[in-house]
């Protein structure tokens, strides 16, 4: 009997169902990027060398795996590389997906997956130093940049574009420049890596608003790091643990004069690994266009692959005319706002040190 005698007239669309033409899945061709490049070409396609793809694919492999054994799985390097893509040109997904042999959707889930799995690297990568013979080895590395003392870190603030939030509070994401961003704040070392990074606050929220509300902060007033110091620009309010630079006019002296040179020339390191951080990954200057919530993760893994990066000695990125840093990514300096009486310390050390050179 045929089903149509056993369907009423108003089945039709089971019946087109049940008879409907089985159509096989469409799979895309994959690609073996790592083995087909050479070195120059994966480096600027990538922005990392192949041994450093090598090095964090053994860190991160097991968050990649898949459970069932298929033979259209990604590979695990290859969802890598799909992420590096995306970190390396704040392309569209579909563009990442085409380029590794996968669907869009599934390039969005590799991307967040890596991105992930590479951001809770953040505690063995990104660490201030917290032991005695650790702040000493970094205080002697920052002396040798422009003999400024007890240093333990550069900190500063930068904007990392993002796309409008929507929403009632969207307006708190617009920055001072005009555009939408999140103020990243991060301390660096005298190598360029980043010792700490915070990368949670809206782009209208103050540079020392942020500091303040730190955990960092929190742990320098409770005299965690004894004697050390860090080194801030004129947005930060002096402390006795904050070196900030002379307001313009003011050094006089010779003592005065050294220690604003010093300040300025040992602080710039900061401003040198925000350049090298956002050349070696185009994307925190075009702008992160995902869902909110997933910005400060991106925002975290990228800071873990350029410390990564340095300790694997790589190259320095170079500039790239198609993606350049903007000048109005990097944080411009805010008028220092007074706190009370707290510039006894910048005193003393000017006294006793800078003018004895």
């Amino acid at each position: 009997m045929d089903l149509r005698e056993l369907l009423s007239d108003d089945d039709d669309e089971i019946i087109a169902y049940l008879t409907r033409p089985v159509v096989e899945r469409q799979l895309f061709a994959r690609t073996d990027l790592f083995n087909t490049l050479s070195e120059d070409k994966f480096l600027r396609r990538f922005r990392l060398k192949k041994n450093t793809c090598i090095f964090l694919l053994e860190q991160i492999k097991s968050h990649l795996e898949y459970n069932v054994d298929r033979t259209t799985a990604v590979s695990p390097m290859n969802q890598i590389l799909c992420t590096l893509r995306f970190f390396a040109t704040g392309s569209q997904l579909i563009t990442c997906g085409d380029m590794i042999g996968v669907h869009e959707s599934t390039a969005c889930r590799i991307v967040h997956r890596v991105t992930h799995a590479i951001a809770l690297l953040y505690p063995v990568y990104i660490k201030y130093p917290s032991t005695p013979e650790e702040q000493q080895k970094v205080a002697a590395e920052f002396y040798r940049i422009a003999k400024f003392p007890r240093v333990n870190g550069a900190i500063d603030c930068t904007h990392v574009r993002i796309i409008s939030p929507g929403g009632q509070n969207a307006e708190l994401y617009r920055n001072r420049k005009g555009y939408f961003s999140i103020n990243v704040q991060c301390v660096a070392a005298a190598n360029l890596t980043f010792e700490d990074v915070v990368a949670r606050w809206h782009g209208s929220a103050h540079d020392s608003n942020i500091w303040d509300n730190c955990a960092l902060k929190r742990n320098f007033v409770q005299k965690k790091y004894a004697d050390k110091l860090l080194l801030g620009d004129s947005g930060y309010a002096q402390t006795g643990f904050m070196m900030t630079p002379f307001p313009d006019g003011t050094p006089n002296s010779r003592g005065e004069i050294l220690y604003q040179e010093s300040q300025i020339k040992t602080r710039n390191v900061v401003e040198r690994a925000f350049g090298i951080w956002k050349r070696r990954f185009p994307i925190l200057s075009r702008g992160i266009s995902v869902h909110l919530h997933r910005v400060p993760g991106i925002i975290v893994a990228t800071a873990v692959l350029h410390n990564l990066a340095i300790m694997q000695n790589e190259n320095v990125p170079p500039v790239d005319p198609e993606y350049p840093v903007l000048a109005e990514d990097l944080n411009e300096h805010f008028p220092q706002q007074p706190r009370g009486n707290r510039n006894i310390e910048r005193r003393l050390l000017v006294e006793n040190y800078f003018s004895l050179l």
